[in-house]
């Protein structure tokens, strides 16, 4: 399976800009005045530093928010994930902040055979 998370909470409890710009539909996460991942509307990829990234498991608009695969999007921002599967949790690490995201039944099964899984964020500190 696949582990999709919420762009917006997570990468900004994590210390990134995160922003929506709705005349062109794109996503973005950044640093530094800098995007580093965009995300357009309907795209089945991201593009990271101007490169288009096809992940396994593409994007998805969910109840408005967006949600990306979290290994594929940890990767590419140089943060560590960790999945523990006896508690259901993944761990993200980035620059001494960590975020933990407990799973819940999963909502959605994608047409191609992966299982995914959306997560409620509780955050622990």
């Amino acid at each position: 399976g696949r582990t999709l998370v919420p762009l917006r909470g997570v990468f900004e409890e994590l210390g990134f800009d995160v922003g929506w710009m709705p005349n062109a539909e794109i996503a973005y996460i950044g640093s530094d005045n800098k995007s580093i991942v965009t995300f357009h509307k309907g795209d089945n990829f991201i593009t990271v530093y101007g490169e288009k990234i096809y992940p396994d498991v593409p994007p998805q608009i969910i109840n408005d928010s967006i949600y990306l695969p979290l290994r594929a999007i940890g990767d590419v921002v140089g943060a560590d994930t960790n999945w523990d599967n006896e508690n259901k949790m993944a761990h993200i690490s980035y620059s001494g902040k960590d975020v933990y995201l407990q799973m819940q039944t999963p909502l959605l099964l994608l047409q191609n055979r992966h299982q995914t899984l959306l997560l409620k964020i509780n955050y622990k500190k």
